[in-house]
């Protein structure tokens, strides 16, 4: 069920991803429910960073899920999945902490800046890469497209913005790459690596 405060009165619906933010806090990801969830550094607290649908998701009405599917301004996910943290460095600003999410069923990767982390939590971001249908298409951002993306891991440190993010996209069976700098995204290309053993 969806509950936010003590600890001991949460429950979570089917955590898929978990990252540990430079604080010590967590942010989960809950698959089911479509939404990340955060946690203080000893677990007595616990709030909803960004997604769900509240009590309406309650209801189990799954139209309530996607990027379209609810009246509100924040990013909505179907199956966010994997988590990865970084630190964003910008020219003349404070270093911030942020975090790549698989949004898998939507087919998408998307950003966040998380702030203001305490009780009430709070996350903004959106899309980062990817066209919102299934597919295999390197290219801009935009355009790239991918088939449920999986885990991703990016550099916990870079400048100006422009790191690269790996992506294992496992509807495909590739490693994609997006590098923020060129706001592209391509397919790594792997050389000697033996076929898997026929199923």
């Amino acid at each position: 069920g969806l509950r936010r405060g003590l600890s001991e009165d949460v429950r979570l619906s089917e955590p898929v991803g978990i990252t540990r933010l430079r604080g010590g806090q967590w942010v989960v990801s809950e698959g089911e429910r479509g939404d990340l969830r955060w946690f203080n550094q000893d677990g007595s607290q616990v709030s909803t960073l960004i997604g769900g649908g509240g009590d309406q998701w309650i209801e189990g009405d799954e139209s309530l899920q996607g990027d379209m599917g609810m009246p509100s301004p924040l990013p909505n996910f179907r199956w966010p999945s994997f988590l990865s943290t970084q630190e964003i460095k910008l020219p003349d600003r404070e270093a911030e902490e942020g975090a790549i999410l698989s949004d898998t069923f939507n087919h998408k990767l998307k950003v966040f800046r998380l702030s203001e982390l305490g009780s009430e939590a709070a996350a903004v971001g959106g899309d980062l890469a990817g066209g919102g249908r299934p597919g295999s298409q390197d290219g801009s951002l935009k355009e790239a497209l991918f088939n449920r993306p999986a885990q991703t891991a990016c550099s916990k440190r870079f400048d100006f913005g422009a790191p690269r993010v790996w992506v294992a996209d496992q509807g495909n069976h590739l490693i994609r790459v997006v590098d923020r700098l060129s706001e592209t995204v391509e397919t790594l290309q792997l050389s000697d690596v033996p076929p898997p053993p026929p199923s």
